[in-house]
């Protein structure tokens, strides 16, 4: 699998983006959105690299009542 992996000078920005993917991670048991697993390091973060795809007004709809 590709990955696709974010940097930045200072540690706080990608820290605090993993930190709420993880958070909204939490909800998918109770069927909350799709959050894909990220790891991360001081100034880095790490997550699949995704594959462009179309987007309906439908789906969006439902991605954004599981948030």
């Amino acid at each position: 699998m590709s990955v696709f992996r974010k940097h930045d000078d200072g540690p706080v920005s990608t820290a605090l983006e993993a930190q709420g993917l993880t958070w909204l991670a939490g909800a998918m048991a109770d069927g909350g959105a799709h959050v894909v697993p990220v790891t991360s390091g001081p100034g880095w973060l790490e997550e699949p690299r995704l594959t462009t795809t179309g987007v309906t007004p439908a789906g969006a709809e439902d991605f954004g009542r599981a948030l």
